[in-house]
């Protein structure tokens, strides 16, 4: 049976779907074939067109126990607190949340981050910075001027600005909530939250990067304050 849940953002203009799977297949290629294996499932089930945001976890006693993408405790709570953001086929397979792993949120924000500028003129710094531990990562960051990426060819046209700005407000925003002990798993909450990062997650267009510059500034500067104790820099 094709077992799914819908969650994140109430009002994303994307769909995003988490398949139940009985295991993670052991490579990349093979779970990327999975995603799409199942997504097309679900579209000729459900009669739509919409290209889906897929993703597959293995859930053990209501909770996740392994994923393809993603952190699995962030994964685990996003899909029990958005759970009833949205009309579901199914009962809500995760009934324990678990707790936040702040490091590896830390860590995987800043790879989040870096990802988005692996074709811009800073790509050896950027992918030096991927390739190593969240120090590094840091060091990448602190030394990039998001005023140099407004422009899709800035960015090496592999993505929109409007995206690119709406997923570091998002990453950043939520990060930082969590570091105040704070979990948001939705657009609307990391905007109430932080107001002056609403146009972004929303994608409104010609918005300059400032503000998201000093929020990033935010990010680095919180981000050496607890590197020193991290029980772990890589994730």
């Amino acid at each position: 049976m094709l077992l799914y849940q819908f969650f994140g953002s109430e009002n994303s203009t994307d769909i995003d779907v988490m398949f139940f799977v009985e295991e993670i297949p052991e490579n990349i290629h093979a779970c990327r074939a999975l995603c799409n294996d199942l997504a097309q499932q679900f579209q000729q089930k459900k009669g739509i067109t919409e290209n889906i945001n897929s993703n597959i976890a293995v859930v053990e006693n209501g909770r996740i126990k392994a994923i393809f993408k993603g952190i699995i405790d962030e994964s685990n709570n996003a899909l029990f607190y958005t759970y009833k953001l949205h009309y579901q086929d199914f009962s809500n397979q995760i009934s324990q949340v678990l707790p936040r792993n702040i490091d590896v949120k830390l860590i995987r924000t800043a790879r989040v981050l870096l990802s988005f500028l692996t074709k811009t003129t800073e790509r050896s710094l950027v992918k030096k910075g991927l390739q190593g531990d969240f120090n590094e990562k840091l060091a990448a960051l602190k030394v990039l001027d998001l005023a140099h990426y407004e422009t899709e060819s800035a960015l090496g046209n592999t993505n929109t600005i409007p995206d690119f700005q709406k997923t570091f407000a998002f990453q950043i925003g939520q990060t930082l909530a969590l570091l105040e002990g704070k979990e948001y798993y939705t657009k609307n909450e990391v905007g109430a939250h932080f107001p002056d990062l609403q146009p972004f997650l929303n994608r409104n267009k010609g918005l300059s990067n400032e503000i998201l510059q000093q929020y990033l500034d935010i990010f680095i500067e919180k981000g050496y304050e607890r590197l020193p104790f991290m029980t772990q820099r890589y994730e």
